[in-house]
């Protein structure tokens, strides 16, 4: 949970989105600007020199006050705000999820390279030893020079994997310090026995039907499709006409000294109604709205491209975890015959029956039983998040589940 909360603190892209949805929010106050009344107030000075009537000061003052009646253009945009404000609620909430499911990746990601390294460092002492033993039995006339070449080429292996497998592990861990800001230290490990559990409840048309309607993939191509309807319905407004009220009210003030001492002002206000009909706009309405049409059937699409996938996710992730059980169950028995068949084979290469080839490949079965056993077990517990993101549904609680499986 502190590797969470670090990340909801210092992650660059959660931060990004939270400041995209502030920007977005204004989208409505914006929007609503366009139907409230409009105040202007302005001022001039202004010096007059004239050789008739010499010169003289004008000052001037108005104000002037515009109030929306009818404006389709601009209703439609307000309504449309509504939906460019909750789409960018989805993609926030879709990028919360996204990051828990970034953290648990790059979570297991470092744990699943810190075993790897384990393995391969415990698989190259493992076959450092069969090396000494096989030079040691090549001095004394047991075995031939081969056996000892072929137990150097595996070391030799064995070393490179190693390097490789180091490697990773700082390349997983510089993952999830992007993500968090800062070296991520000593990670808590998954506990030995965790509870291998199924999806609940355990139908798959019930996860696939959540995803569709909480998905926030989903749900923000939904609202694009509205954001495209509204695009449509502001730019054909372009046809309508518009009414406004306006009003206004106005002084100036003309004071100097000519051929005679000269003051002189006025005041006048107005009130009046403001008609504007589009006769003729040279084809921008009607071409702009064809384009605005496509751009919603091509919104259209991509929410049937979103449910797919989602769908997809859902399937696969629910499988996921029924084939996790059943491949975790199958590897912990599989380490077990590997390590039966490791003694064996040693015990005959003791008595002369196994080769060195037969140890050096049965040492390999069990390091490699290992590493999958571990990888299983990350991936099982990947899968019940992925089930959860793609239903929507995932959130901290998840995690803290987690948690609770970690040895601390």
């Amino acid at each position: 949970n502190s590797i969470y909360q670090l990340a909801r603190e210092y992650d660059a892209q959660i931060l990004g989105s939270k400041a995209s949805l502030e920007a977005s929010r204004e989208a409505k106050p914006i929007a609503r600007s366009g139907l409230l009344p409009e105040i202007i107030v302005s001022g001039r000075g202004t010096g007059i020199s004239s050789r008739q009537s010499g010169s003289w000061n004008r000052t001037e003052a108005a104000i002037d006050l515009s109030q929306p009646l009818y404006d389709r253009g601009a209703y439609m945009g307000y309504k449309q705000a509504d939906h460019i404000v909750d789409q960018a609620e989805a993609l926030y909430h879709g990028d919360e999820q996204t990051l828990i499911m970034r953290v648990a990746e790059a979570y297991f990601g470092v744990l699943a390279a810190e075993d790897d390294v384990t393995f391969s460092k415990a698989e190259t002492r493992a076959i450092r030893k069969q090396l000494d033993q096989a030079t040691q039995r090549y001095d004394v006339g047991l075995i031939p020079i081969t056996d000892v070449h072929e137990s150097q080429a595996r070391y030799d292996g064995a070393r490179s994997a190693q390097i490789l497998a180091e490697t990773e592990l700082q390349n997983s861990r510089e993952v999830l310090r992007e993500i968090i800001g800062r070296d991520p230290g000593k990670l808590a490990k998954l506990k030995e026995k965790i509870p291998l559990i199924g999806p609940k409840p355990a139908n798959i048309k019930h996860w696939n039907d959540t995803a569709l309607s909480n998905n926030p993939d989903v749900i923000a191509a939904a609202e694009e499709v509205r954001i495209a309807q509204k695009e449509v319905e502001v730019i054909r407004s372009g046809h309508y006409p518009t009414a406004d009220l306006v009003a206004g009210a106005s002084t100036y003030n003309d004071s100097g000294r000519g051929d005679v001492l000269m003051i002189e002002n006025d005041d006048d206000a107005r009130v009046g109604l403001q008609l504007r009909l589009p006769v003729y706009t040279g084809g921008r309405v009607t071409h702009s709205t064809s384009q605005a049409r496509a751009r919603l059937r091509a919104a259209r699409s991509a929410l049937e491209a979103a449910k797919r996938r989602v769908t997809r996710n859902s399937h696969d992730a629910y499988r996921g975890i029924l084939s996790g059980i059943s491949q975790v169950e199958a590897l912990k028995a599989t380490t077990v015959s590997t390590q039966s068949a490791l003694a064996a084979t040693q015990a005959g290469y003791e008595v002369g029956n196994r080769t060195l080839v037969d140890v050096l490949n049965s040492q390999r079965d069990v390091f490699r039983a290992d590493s999958a056993l571990a990888a299983s077990r990350y991936q099982y517990v990947m899968n019940h998040l992925r089930l959860k993101d793609a239903a929507g549904t995932i959130n901290e609680a998840d995690l803290k589940k987690i948690n609770r499986q970690l040895k601390h």
